[in-house]
């Protein structure tokens, strides 16, 4: 197995170093936490409502945001996650995190269009060609779906995504005001 393959599985603990990492490194202000606050709620906001709507290796899922985007999940991860990065106020860090999430989320999104073509494979083809891959096109919205907060909350646990946002914006305001500091 690859370098890269590695850190594509193992993403989620990479995605934790980088935390810690960002936390150490990071130089924010009361202005930048306040800024990228939107940012991360609108992010995990969009990956809330998806996750209600996913029902995995059962049916293709069409409606709602997957109607403007192929991995409105991973958008929405890459919303708040930029919003992070703005709460950060590191421009390196930033750019670290846009250029690795782009890079390793292009693979595994690449990963699971191949294991769904096995799926799916007289739906997806005409879902992919109508449907971008990343880029919402918000023209194409049709509705909220059949949405199962049950699954959401459950099953998908998007709450954890919540409670980490929050303890990072918390620990970064903390760190803003001059109440935390991480030697670094």
């Amino acid at each position: 197995m690859s370098l890269w393959h590695f850190i594509v599985r193992k993403r989620v603990f990479f995605g934790f170093v980088f935390a810690v990492c960002f936390l150490v490194f990071s130089e924010p202000t009361v202005t930048t936490v306040l800024a990228g606050i939107p940012l991360g709620v609108l992010g995990l906001s969009v990956r809330a409502w998806s996750s209600g709507l996913i029902r995995k290796n059962k049916s293709l899922a069409t409606d709602g945001p997957y109607a403007m985007t192929r991995n409105p999940l991973y958008v929405g991860s890459f919303i708040a996650g930029l919003g992070g990065a703005v709460m950060g106020g590191n421009i390196w860090l930033a750019l670290t995190f846009i250029v690795f999430y782009l890079a390793v989320y292009r693979q595994i999104i690449l990963n699971e269009e191949a294991y769904l073509i096995t799926l799916f494979p007289s739906e997806l083809p005409t879902y992919m060609a109508a449907v971008p891959r990343f880029m919402p096109n918000v023209f194409r919205f049709s509705g909220f779906g059949e949405y199962d907060a049950s699954l959401m909350l459950k099953k998908h646990k998007e709450w954890q995504a919540w409670l980490g946002f929050a303890v990072i914006a918390a620990v970064l305001l903390a760190k803003a005001l001059g109440y935390w500091s991480i030697p670094h």
